[in-house]
């Protein structure tokens, strides 16, 4: 590795802290690896809370990647047929976590892909805290232990929702890493980064974003314009857009994913990520991050001129991700660790002033050691019960075999590819986990079969909510399904079903019933 890109060049070494310029190559390679172990052991240990996967989208995503894996050899993307009456039918389907389920891949080699989820969650979960902390040694923060604390209990719906086996934790290791070519003026490199986050995720334009704000950074500490940044993420970003395997179909989703969501008013009741925290339980979940947010803002120097570009960013950065945290919980898996690379950054000349060496010997020194420990224990604390809670709440998670039986009678008792009405949207990746035989009326997100077609998709809310008599016609004729699947919760629905024999239960467990549309004769009487 050149002297280039070492985690600290010799130059830099000079400047260091004393912990930081001690170490050798090897010394800090071994640094950032026990970093790496420890959050992975914290991220780990939240995991076992529970048997199945933390998500239901989860058990599409590691199916899918499998269903990849097994047509590699025949040289084509698998047509997904699931979807049909949605805009994921097969002649439109895009898959905007491409690049994510390639990188799941290695985890669907074994014969257990509820544990292949919840590893691949793990180890690109610790990936984006560590690649924070290393940008923090990187930048030469001082008390970087310190800062690994404080990162790890920044929010407990954060480690929640890095705990999720989802794209977005690759998008944070993506981001950081964008941060440092943005500071090294690796341009060229960033706009290869911004390709690849376009395969990888539909948030891809947080990287244009990001560039975006480092321009102004650079023009209020240089006087410049720094365009070639913004060129090279807009340029990558175009490219991945065109050059894409689902190219033009993945403009049109684009444009219904900006559609759906940028308004902030739904149409249909979507899921819970996309909706506000309760103000109250935003703060207290995430009052680490909001001090580090706080801090950052009454710290940064407006006078100083060297490294005011870096503070500039991610002051723009954290705010504006915050304000998107505020809109929809969903951005909370991005805010946290961005407001403490924030507060460091703002921090540095205040750290840097006042070095370890520099405090006089005695009471200053103690006082210092008192409150640098204290603050680092009560952050410890703050983890603690973090982590607690947040493997408390994942208890909660549904048992990743509740729907097997039912999906299974599915399987083995209708023809392949026949359209199953599930009542509800969010039951599909766990039956599409199960049961890749059929296909089903709608999943993922409730948008997707009201874009594709306004009506159908009122007739299923009211079906589902128990709203319709006697639907069996409707199921049949309108939806084109003589099957239909629910959870057992559904006792309007299952009700309205049933009565005068209109449809019949071929399967019933505890947690699923399946009912099968029956002849003409019985659903007119």
């Amino acid at each position: 590795m050149s002297s280039e890109i070492d985690l600290v060049t010799a130059d830099e070494q000079r400047s260091a802290p004393e912990s930081v310029r001690s170490l050798g190559a090897l010394g800090r390679v071994l640094h950032l690896a026990a970093a790496y172990a420890a959050i992975f052991a914290v991220l780990w240990y939240i995991q076992t809370g529970t048997a199945g996967i933390i998500d239901p989208d989860g058990y599409y995503h590691i199916r899918w990647s499998r269903l990849l894996w097994e047509n590699l050899p025949e040289g084509h993307l698998p047509r997904f047929s699931w979807l049909p009456l949605t805009i994921l039918k097969e002649q439109l389907y895009v898959d905007h976590h491409f690049l994510f389920h390639v990188l799941q891949i290695p985890f669907t080699w074994g014969s257990d892909l509820v544990f292949g989820a919840k590893l691949s969650a793990v180890i690109y979960g610790a990936l984006a805290i560590v690649a924070c902390y290393a940008l923090l040694l990187w930048e030469r923060i001082r008390y970087p232990l310190a800062w690994l604390v404080v990162l790890l209990a920044c929010s407990g719906p954060f480690l929640f929702r890095t705990s999720l086996p989802r794209a977005p934790a690759v998008t944070v290791a993506t981001l950081v890493l964008a941060i440092w070519l943005l500071y090294t003026k690796r341009y060229v490199w960033l706009g290869v980064l911004s390709f690849l986050l376009v395969w990888m995720y539909s948030l891809f334009p947080l990287i244009g974003v990001l560039a975006a704000m480092w321009a102004v950074g650079v023009w209020f500490e240089e006087g410049k314009i720094e365009w070639k940044p913004v060129a090279a993420t807009a340029a990558g970003m175009l490219a991945g857009l065109i050059v894409n395997p689902y190219f033009p179909e993945n403009w049109i989703l684009f444009y219904d994913h900006v559609q759906m969501k940028v308004s902030g008013s739904f149409e249909v009741s979507v899921g819970n990520e996309w909706y506000p925290y309760e103000s109250w339980y935003l703060l207290v979940s995430s009052v680490v991050a909001w001090i580090a947010q706080v801090v950052g803002w009454s710290t940064m120097r407006p006078e100083r001129r060297e490294g005011r570009a870096r503070t500039i960013m991610l002051l723009l950065f954290s705010s504006f991700l915050l304000v998107l945290t505020m809109k929809s919980r969903r951005f909370i898996e991005y805010w946290p660790p961005f407001a403490v690379l924030f507060a460091a950054t703002a921090l540095k000349p205040y750290l840097e002033r006042w070095p370890w060496e520099a405090i006089p010997d005695g009471w200053a020194r103690r006082a210092v050691a008192v409150g640098l420990f204290a603050a680092t224990l009560l952050a410890g604390v703050v983890l603690a019960t973090n982590v607690r809670e947040t493997r408390r709440s994942v208890a909660g998670e549904s048992d990743p075999n509740i729907y097997a039986g039912a999906a299974g009678w599915l399987r083995e008792n209708t023809p392949e590819g026949a359209l199953v009405f599930n009542t509800d949207w969010d039951d599909f990746p766990m039956l599409f986990h199960h049961n890749t035989h059929n296909a089903y009326v709608s999943g993922l997100d409730p948008t997707y079969l009201l874009y594709a077609n306004p009506e159908l998709s009122e007739l299923y809310e009211e079906i589902t909510l128990g709203k319709k008599k006697n639907p069996a016609a409707i199921i049949r004729d309108r939806f084109g399904s003589r099957f239909a699947f629910s959870d057992t919760g559904h006792t309007d629905f299952i009700r309205n079903a049933t009565d005068g024999g209109q449809m019949k239960v071929v399967y019933e467990d505890e947690h699923a019933i399946v009912l099968e549309v029956q002849d003409d004769k019985a659903i007119a009487e």
